[in-house]
C-alpha cells in the first residue's frame, strides 16, 4: 500500500452502504492538482471510499459539502484482487492555506 495524500474538492458522495464484510461505506470523487507535494496542470480525479465512522461522518455532511469547500484527503492506495483504489483514513476541511501548512507542520507527522 502507498500513502494518499490530496487536497482539493470532493463530489459525488454516495448513498451510505454496506460491504461484503458486513461495514459501511461511501463512495466518492476528489477532484484535485495536488497529489502528494506534486503539483500538476488540471485536475485530476481521483475516486475514494471511506469506511465505517468516516464513511458515517460523510454521509451525514453528504448535502452540507459545497462546490468550493476544499479538503485534505488521506489514505492508503492498494491495488489487489478484492479491492483497487483509495481507502481513506482521514478528511479535513481547509478554511485557508493556513490550514495545510498548519497539518503538515503538526499533524501530519503523527500519523507516520
Amino acid at each position: 500500500m502507498n500513502l494518499f495524500i490530496g487536497i482539493g474538492y470532493i463530489t459525488n458522495i454516495s448513498e451510505l452502504k454496506k460491504s461484503q464484510a458486513n461495514t459501511y461505506y461511501v463512495s466518492a470523487t476528489l477532484w484535485t492538482n495536488n497529489i502528494g507535494i506534486e503539483k500538476e496542470q488540471k485536475d485530476l480525479m481521483v475516486m475514494f471510499q471511506a469506511f465505517d465512522e468516516l464513511g458515517l461522518e460523510l454521509d451525514k455532511t453528504r448535502n452540507t459539502i459545497n462546490p468550493g469547500d476544499r479538503y485534505i484527503v488521506l489514505g492508503f492506495a492498494k491495488i489487489d484482487v478484492k479491492f483497487k483504489g483509495i481507502t481513506v483514513q482521514r478528511i479535513i476541511k481547509v478554511n485557508n492555506e493556513s490550514d495545510i501548512d498548519s497539518f503538515f507542520k503538526t499533524e501530519f507527522w503523527k500519523m507516520l
